[in-house]
């Protein structure tokens, strides 16, 4: 896989979204010793975005001017107006401070504590994948396929921040959405951007691991579409990584397996019998998979009817050590599935880059 195409390789959004005018006091604390001084807001930019430029950060100015924004509270566009303003020493520290850790390699957007998504802002932390534009290719293909239906019922499956479900209940007002998590973390922040977008009545949060929480609350054969971006770098592939990602995102997002197909098999395998005759599931996938990903989904029953429709009335001990026993499995390699049908891949879409970023399928009616 070529990490440097793929949704986990680092990458930079501008900070679009606007925040109070720029109003910062003037002057402040001048508690700084040692060297440092005031100096103008576009002298220090232009010497934050030569540190960056040395460290060989991406972007460099436009990451040094996304870090002064946060600094002064206020947007790109307003930071170019008063490019000629004064720094204070408190000021010029912290700004100071906020380079350092871009240096480190820590993504800018998790020091800014944000990101743009489908023209939202949404908020992001170290629990949760950063979203990338590339994963607007999911929000496409869903509002493709359900934008002339009354009122569809959508799951977003390992929703991390919440981007997706945000976007399709945006975009859908009258859409039922339910988004998981196996990360309560995640979830914590999926609920601060839903809430942040007042779609916390809209969206409904479950916590859990595919599609379990969706079968206890008894959604079975009740969704017309499921979408995911699931965890799908190969392990093989970490050290290509770049550190932004390997060292700062949750690898419990990040890694599927040897070949990065573990959880995408698991979601051909588990979540059939979630979805409706001839529902869809839009799963985003790496570089290079799209060949591998049609052959596990012709090969695979679409929803293992033995153990996933059993799990809705057994969630003690045993269905835990059930689950167990297949995640083991499922770590030495590619798992087993029977040929016995229940799927149809109706194509790949491609992201900006054009590479096959998407994959649409559709279940096949019984």
């Amino acid at each position: 896989m070529n990490s440097q195409n793929a949704k986990k390789a680092s990458s930079l959004t501008e900070d679009r979204a606007p925040r109070r005018p720029f109003d910062r006091a003037q002057g402040g604390p001048e508690s700084v010793e040692g060297h440092l001084s005031k100096g103008r807001v576009e002298e220090r930019l232009r010497a934050g975005a030569a540190r960056l430029r040395e460290a060989d950060v991406e972007a460099p100015r436009l990451c040094a001017e996304m870090l002064m924004a946060h600094l002064l509270e206020c947007d790109r566009v307003a930071l170019h107006r008063c490019s000629k303003d004064e720094l204070s020493m408190d000021e010029a520290a912290r700004f100071e401070a906020l380079i350092a850790r871009r240096v480190a390699r820590e993504p800018v957007q998790q020091i800014v504590g944000h990101t743009e998504f489908w023209s939202l802002d949404i908020l992001c932390d170290s629990s949760v994948l950063i979203p990338r534009p590339e994963t607007e290719v999911v929000v496409e293909t869903a509002l493709g396929i359900l934008k002339n239906r009354a009122a569809p019922a959508i799951a977003d499956i390992g929703t991390g921040a919440g981007c997706i479900a945000i976007a399709l209940a945006t975009e859908l007002p009258g859409a039922r959405l339910y988004a998981s998590d196996i990360s309560r973390d995640a979830l914590e922040i999926a609920a601060r951007n839903l809430a942040a977008h007042g779609l916390t009545q809209r969206v409904q949060l479950f916590e859990g691991d595919l599609a379990e929480p969706f079968l206890r609350r008894g959604l079975a054969g009740e969704l017309d579409a499921i979408v995911c971006n699931p965890p799908y770098v190969a392990e093989s592939d970490k050290p290509a990584l770049q550190p932004e990602v390997r060292e700062h995102e949750p690898e419990l997002a990040l890694y599927g397996g040897r070949d990065g197909l573990r959880v995408v098999a698991r979601l051909l395998a588990e979540t059939g019998p979630l979805l409706k005759p001839a529902g869809h599931l839009i799963i985003e996938i790496a570089q290079g998979q799209a060949h591998a990903v049609r052959e596990l989904a012709e090969k695979s029953a679409g929803g293992p009817s033995t153990n996933a429709l059993r799990q809705t009335q057994a969630f003690g001990s045993e269905a835990q050590a059930r689950r167990g026993h297949e995640q083991r499995r499922m770590a030495q390699g590619r798992p087993e599935i029977g040929r016995m049908g229940g799927w149809r891949v109706v194509r790949t879409i491609a992201d900006p880059a054009g590479i096959e970023r998407v994959l649409l399928i559709q279940k096949e009616k019984p």
